[in-house]
């Protein structure tokens, strides 16, 4: 059975998949990076560094309870599909695809990172059919924090057209800022839903938007006041991701066509069960399994089996 094997290497993991197209399963490991404590994250030579460590590993693990031939190999070597992104963390997935793909002598596909985490989110909701027409998808994470118009691509497997961004902060980069303010771990998105679950969230910052597209750095600034006048660790929390919510919201709700067509997320910040609970009873919108939303290479080993096929 054809096997197709995909790679991304992000600022926050490791991670190998392989997709089996006969079944339509996939088989994914996943290795967070160590970052040390009260500590945001890694430089990008750091960040190469554990990935050239991990990769090893988890590919045998992921290997060794394969059955079947890989036909094609692919990775995500560039954060997103425009000119000129560029992250040098990407570089390692992208040198052990080839490496693979050469001494299997298979072909080897690249792609962003946002289009594989598109393709992810589209597989674990079972909505792979939304290749075939546009629809809105809603990235939220460390790195990126954008609303696209997804639409089938002419001569590649879809494009995207970003109709709203974050102007300085990203959401991710929010929520872990405040999880470091309140001594949790990095990242801190599971650990910070978890009091924010638990915690009262009596009102949320306003949205501070220009146009479309939003601006994150205030909302820090009102997490740490809060936390300097001693507000419970759970309220502060909630008020974080609350407001992130909000803005998501009114985001969604200035942009054309959210009424007329699906809406997705995606991205570590969509994997959150507050986000999630908020949005239950509000817009039209769907999310995928949190092990298909958060950094994952399921999408980049999916796209590299349309590629294939596209191409044969």
């Amino acid at each position: 059975m054809p096997l197709y094997l995909g790679f991304d290497t992000s600022n926050y993991a490791s991670s190998v998949s392989l997709y089996d197209s006969e079944t339509g399963s996939f088989i994914n490991k996943k290795h967070f990076l160590p970052v040390p404590a009260g500590q945001a994250g890694l430089r990008q030579n750091e960040a190469v560094f554990h990935h050239n460590r991990l990769l090893p590993p988890i590919t045998r693990e992921v290997f060794a309870k394969a059955s079947g031939v890989i036909a094609a190999a692919g990775a995500s070597d560039k954060p997103r599909d425009a000119e000129g992104s560029y992250m040098p963390c990407f570089l390692a997935g992208a040198a052990a695809a080839q490496l693979v793909g050469a001494a299997l002598r298979v072909p080897y596909r690249s792609f962003s990172h946002q289009q594989g985490h598109i393709a992810a989110a589209l597989c674990g909701a079972d909505k792979s059919c939304l290749l075939e027409e546009p629809f809105i998808g809603v990235h939220a994470s460390g790195g990126t924090t954008e609303i696209l118009y997804v639409t089938p691509g002419a001569d590649c497997l879809f494009q995207t057209q970003t109709v709203a961004r974050t102007l300085d902060l990203n959401a991710g980069q929010v929520v872990d800022r405040v999880a470091l303010m309140l001594g949790l771990p990095f990242p801190g998105g599971e650990q910070l839903t978890a009091l924010a679950l638990s915690g009262a969230a009596k009102r949320a910052a306003r949205p501070a938007l220009k146009g479309n597209d939003c601006c994150l750095s205030g909302l820090e600034n009102l997490c740490l006041d809060m936390v300097n006048a001693g507000a419970l660790p759970e309220d502060t929390a909630a008020f974080c991701l609350e407001s992130l919510c909000v803005v998501f919201e009114a985001m969604l709700r200035k942009v054309a066509g959210v009424k007329s067509m699906p809406v997705i997320f995606f991205g570590g910040v969509s994997s959150s069960a507050y986000v999630r609970r908020y949005f239950s009873n509000r817009l039209t919108v769907q999310f995928t399994p949190p092990e298909y939303s958060a950094d994952n290479a399921a999408g980049i080993a999916y796209l590299t089996c349309l590629a294939h096929r596209k191409e044969r």
